[in-house]
């Protein structure tokens, strides 16, 4: 993989909810591809916006390539007096948080983010009107109106670095986290036939193949940069940080441990444990991948299921080692016309020498090898799903791992004697809601995250 060394993430969750608004602005954008914060195009509307705001949320997913959010607005006139919100105004935010070890502040952003719509506009009788701010990252607004067309023969993360940074793609100053851009295993002909950037980092999301043969490719933005790499190396890569341990305290079952890795759930649910009529509906169970290759005539048909791919039983498991949760031995192969892919190729077309001598630009894609595996890669990842509120704890962005402890109720002869649930184990962020709040009064803000997390295993102990 491309970039530096991983950087140890310094978890810092919050002993209480506190947190620091150092800058939050109200800006017009001026263009609409502000490069950062000190983009000469920005106009200050006001510069102490914190005034206004009874919230905000910042919005990250594995599965969505920007920021998204809301900022709700509590305004006595004066703002709404003063701005006709037209979508051309964006926020600068900037927040701190006292480090856990150190106590000293700790400083995330700048963030710019655009205001794109106005909903929930009301009035109310201490005559202020409440209305929500909808927010996203500039680079989605700019992905809607622009199209390109450019024909590469490159490795696609060197496409995708194009895309991302070129004047005609997402035109960002953004960078990558350090190892967020993976190497893909060789160099592929590949056409934007004038499309939207974002729409041609989808296509590169299913035709890159790691240099092991891992498929499953996402591209999504955190607080702290953009990732573009396989599932596999993103359990990986945040195997490596700090995971940190998040827990319930139940009455008379505090289960004690390393505090300094350990947080405080709030709230902790188990959203999903199992859907069978989702996951068979996808093919989770069996599926057929028919593919036609357009040059050569030649039609392969493969058949797969839970059990029968090599390649899903060797995969990375979130709970290292762990145990699946439909193992093969269950037996759940359903009949492969369950789900049925359609996926045009040249793979058979490649495997011609005197056609590929031809025309160098024949090649296999392995997209019709793969996209089963990639199907139930994400199915497997979305059956058992956890929701959790903690306070602030930026670090935990979508894309790291967490050790989740479920203690079941102590009975009565037992009291005190801490239990983990079936449902305990590492889980996998996939989303992450960062929500800053006004207290009570206006006294400063408070600052919780409200996280969902994924596994595809059951942990063996």
């Amino acid at each position: 993989m491309s970039g530096t060394n991983d950087t140890p993430i310094n978890y810092s969750p919050l002993a209480d909810k506190t947190v620091g608004i150092d800058r939050l602005q109200l800006v017009q954008l001026g263009s609409l591809n502000p490069q950062s914060p000190q983009d000469k195009n920005l106009k200050l509307i006001t510069d102490n916006f914190r005034q206004y705001v009874d919230s905000i949320e910042i919005f990250e997913d594995i599965f969505k390539p920007g920021l998204t959010g809301q900022v709700y607005v509590r305004d006595p006139n004066a703002l709404s007096n003063a701005v006709l919100f037209l979508g051309v105004e964006g926020i600068i935010l900037e927040f701190s948080i006292p480090d856990r070890q150190t106590g000293q502040p700790r400083k995330y952003g700048p963030l710019v983010l655009q205001v794109y719509n106005q909903t929930r506009r009301t009035p109310t009788n201490q005559g202020t009107e409440k209305y929500a701010l909808g927010l996203c990252s500039p680079e989605i607004y700019n992905s809607t109106v622009r199209r390109f067309s450019k024909k590469y023969y490159d490795f696609a993360h060197n496409i995708v670095q194009d895309i991302v940074t070129s004047p005609y793609g997402l035109a960002t100053s953004k960078k990558f986290v350090p190892n967020g851009l993976e190497q893909t295993k060789s160099k592929m002909h590949f056409a934007v036939p004038y499309m939207r950037p974002l729409d041609a980092l989808r296509l590169l999301m299913l035709h890159g193949i790691t240099p092991t043969g891992e498929s499953n490719y996402v591209f999504f933005e955190t607080l702290r940069g953009y990732h573009f790499c396989s599932m596999q190396t993103l359990i990986k890569i945040a195997e490596r940080q700090t995971i940190p341990t998040i827990y319930m305290d139940l009455a008379g079952q505090r289960i004690e441990g390393n505090t300094k890795t350990r947080i405080k759930a709030e709230k902790l649910e188990l959203v999903s444990g199992f859907d069978m009529l989702y996951a068979t509906n996808q093919g989770y169970f069996g599926s057929t991948t028919i593919a036609p290759d357009v040059l050569s005539g030649v039609c392969g048909i493969e058949m797969s299921g839970l059990g029968m791919d090599g390649n899903y039983d060797k995969r990375y498991k979130v709970n290292k080692n762990g145990i699946d949760l439909y193992p093969k031995e269950v037996g759940l192969v359903t009949p492969p016309t369950t789900r049925i892919f359609v996926v045009p190729t040249t793979a058979f077309s490649a495997s011609n020498k005197n056609l590929t001598r031809q025309d160098p630009s024949i090649y296999d894609n392995f997209l019709a090898q793969t996209i089963d595996g990639r199907m139930r890669e994400l199915v497997g990842l979305q059956l058992r799903c956890i929701r959790g509120v903690i306070a602030g704890a930026p670090e935990l962005e979508a894309g790291t791992l967490i050790n989740v402890e479920f203690p079941t109720p102590a009975n009565n002869n037992n009291m005190g004697q801490p239990k983990r649930d079936a449902a305990s184990g590492r889980y996998l962020i996939t989303n992450a809601r960062h929500i800053i709040r006004s207290a009570p009064g206006g006294q400063g803000f408070y600052y919780e995250t409200v996280f969902e997390a994924v596994t595809d295993s059951f942990a063996k102990s």
